[in-house]
């Protein structure tokens, strides 16, 4: 088989990464979808070069050298649970309930199905929260 001839990603040399020579096409195969292309290269390319090239090409490349791969567990987002809920159990479970009985339209709100949004304006109507 031919060699490929060495594709570079202009993203490569932007940042200035020091990559092995056939890493660079194989980068390019993957952005590309060429399975065909990813496979042939993949033979040349050792786990500890690819896992490198992974790191460096993710946001979490500043944690994994600040903390190491310790710092790459996923941490909780978000509020915690029951965080300035407004509505109590039983109203909670009451909204549940409506959703699973009732359609929008048969409850004055437009459409079929059920959204986040018209959840919302549900509850505001019933409950007088925003």
């Amino acid at each position: 088989m031919a060699a490929s001839p060495e594709i570079r990603s202009p993203r490569d040399h932007s940042r200035g990464h020091n990559h092995p020579t056939h890493l660079p096409p194989l980068l390019a195969a993957v952005e590309r979808g060429d399975d065909v292309a990813v496979f042939e290269l993949l033979d040349d390319v050792t786990a500890d070069e690819l896992a490198a090239a992974t790191l460096r090409r993710t946001s979490g490349w500043s944690t994994w050298r600040a903390g190491g791969r310790e710092a790459l567990v996923m941490q909780p987002r978000g509020r915690p649970v029951g965080v300035h809920q407004v509505l109590g159990e039983a109203e909670q479970a009451a909204v549940r309930q409506a959703v699973l009985d009732h359609r929008p339209c048969d409850v004055g709100l437009g459409g079929h199905l059920w959204t986040r949004r018209l959840v919302g304006e549900r509850i505001a109507k019933l409950y007088r929260v925003s």
